[in-house]
């Protein structure tokens, strides 16, 4: 593949740039497709300037000409002007510059908004001790620590079973124990059982006292963010409150991320 055939095959930038410089490669290709090496001819026409007895660099070399059109950087104002007269120098048409500047600048507004957007979302994960963080995405929380991370399919996947189990076991606790930690003890048996439906196997009292296996560190994992769930929204809760309070709960997270 000639370098030339590489453009656009693909591309790093921040979504504004590369969206932008696909608009640059749709204008390449409407004007007749010169190569990087024409390119680089006709956008560096300028006099010849010495400096100390020696010829400036080109301004605009293949490689920089390059990575602007996979949209791997952004352009400067000035290389947008001298690739569009570039091209309409080498197709003869008349292009619109004005109307380049205009497209520019809406790219750096819109280059502004998703930066701004990603500090937004770098400031959602919440941190909390033990080296666990949780980040409230639009598909679900994400869960990490333990050396691990939950995925929000894998996190939504176990908290729906969650919901389904937690009433039973913590009711089944409270018929045969009755005291202070029926409530404490239905939770780690939902975990073990939810965790058990999600990853087909349950992790052996060993795994999970030495968090020897992945599976013992999600599992522990899971636990510790159902814990922090329940600091969240309270101390104590009734068999029949606990559902409810746990869809408050991560309905308030959203609440509290669409109000900041």
């Amino acid at each position: 593949m000639t370098r030339d055939a590489a453009v656009g095959a693909e591309w790093r930038g921040p979504a504004p740039v590369v969206a932008f410089a696909a608009r640059m490669r749709v204008l390449h290709a409407a004007s007749g497709r010169p190569s990087l090496q024409v390119l680089e001819e006709l956008m560096n026409r300028v006099p010849a300037q010495v400096e100390s007895g020696r010829q400036r660099a080109k301004r605009y070399p293949t490689s920089t000409i390059h990575d602007k059109l996979m949209g791997r950087s952004k352009p400067t104002a000035e290389f947008v002007k001298a690739f569009v007269l570039a091209c309409a120098a080498y197709s003869g048409a008349e292009l619109d510059i004005v109307a380049w500047g205009a497209e520019y600048l809406d790219m750096l507004a819109e280059l502004g908004r998703f930066k701004a957007d990603r500090r937004a979302a770098e400031t959602s994960i919440e941190q909390y001790p033990g080296g666990i963080t949780i980040e409230w995405t639009s598909e679900g929380p994400k869960v990490g620590g333990n050396r691990v991370l939950l995925s929000p399919t894998e996190v939504t996947a176990l908290l729906d079973r969650w919901m389904d189990s937690i009433a039973k076991f913590v009711e089944q606790e409270h018929n045969r124990r009755n005291d202070d930690r029926s409530f404490h003890a239905g939770r780690v048996l939902t975990a073990i059982h939810v965790c058990g439906d999600t990853y087909i196997r349950v992790p052996d009292e060993d795994e999970i006292r030495q968090l020897a296996t992945e599976l013992a560190r999600k599992y522990n994992l899971f636990y510790q963010f159902i814990e922090l769930l329940h600091v969240r929204i309270g101390a104590r809760y009734s068999t029949f409150e606990v559902e409810t309070l746990f869809q408050a709960c991560v309905g308030d997270s959203d609440g509290e991320k669409s109000r900041s």
